[in-house]
């Protein structure tokens, strides 16, 4: 046997290997190629076979090359070996038979991720997602729990071993006012029915929601020589209780009219000033002149 080959992958070939290259020198023709890293790209090693036969194995380590990459080649101009019945032969994804290999260890495919996932938040626990799933997928999926209101989600672009990464903001939460407040428990997974090795997932909080609206307040109101304030209001409170406490100040303010709205980020409350009202401890009357704030 005697003579050399070329190796092509992903639309670059090496240099001419000697039929009995050393595996230093497989390597070293393979780290040339512009999509191998030129460091720590490929593993290789060379089976010690007899009848003047020689193997060598490739193994794939960089991320660059990772998952279930494509066989190598060897064009058919490409291989220039001379001896009696010489011919070159690329196994992969264990598709060739153990006589093929001459009894050496089988070759592998590249890791690739598989199947499905689910997720839940306390105690709820979404339908399967596919591992791959469509931002669209992952927003029905968690939406479709009763603790979870609506949810924005973008996916990333996949890993070589087709892992894939997704944001997941909450735009609205049940029992949450604003809709968006509330900082919400971190998703937990179960990932027992993904396939492919070593197969996790990991969740990470990106930022923390704020806290609902809560508290209370207080309304003043001055006629530019004296100035009055009312109870403590509730954060929440209604156009009659906003009313009350106004006219509660009898002896400043008159009637008013209070109109509430709800907004997404909070309450607006509309205060029209009215007639007179009688002071209930001097008898006058009591108009509205002033400012409220």
């Amino acid at each position: 046997l005697s003579g050399s080959f070329k190796l092509s992958f992903r639309g670059y070939t090496t240099v001419d290997i000697s039929y009995n290259a050393s595996s230093t020198e497989v390597y070293n023709a393979l780290r040339q190629l512009d999509p191998i890293p030129y460091t720590n790209g490929v593993e290789v090693s060379r089976v010690p076979l007899a009848n003047h036969e020689n193997m060598w194995r490739i193994t794939f380590i960089a991320n660059e090359v990772g998952g279930n990459v494509e066989s190598m080649q060897c064009y058919d101009h490409d291989m220039r070996l001379y001896g009696n019945g010489a011919s070159l032969e690329i196994y992969s994804d264990a598709s060739e038979t153990s006589y093929e290999r001459r009894g050496s260890d089988a070759s592998m495919m590249g890791n690739e991720l598989g199947g499905s996932f689910t997720l839940s938040m306390l105690g709820h626990t979404t339908e399967q997602i596919d591992f791959n799933a469509a931002d669209t997928q992952m927003k029905a999926r968690l939406e479709a729990l009763p603790n979870i209101g609506v949810v924005d989600v973008t996916r990333g672009s996949p890993t070589p071993e087709k892992g894939y990464a997704w944001t997941v903001t909450y735009v609205s939460n049940p029992g949450a006012f604003p809709v968006s407040s509330s900082n919400m428990e971190l998703l937990t997974y179960d990932v027992s029915s993904l396939s492919g090795a070593n197969q996790t997932a990991n969740i990470t909080e990106r930022r923390q929601g704020y806290n609902p609206l809560g508290g209370t307040f207080q309304l003043r109101y001055t006629n530019g020589s004296k100035y009055r304030t009312t109870s403590e209001l509730a954060h929440n409170s209604d156009a009659s209780e906003i009313k009350s406490a106004l006219e509660s100040l009898d002896d400043m303010v008159g009637r008013v009219s209070v109109e509430k709205m709800i907004n997404v980020d909070g309450y607006t409350w509309y205060v029209t000033f009215g007639p007179c009202q009688i002071d209930p401890v001097t008898g006058n009357d009591v108009c509205n002149d002033g400012d409220l704030y």
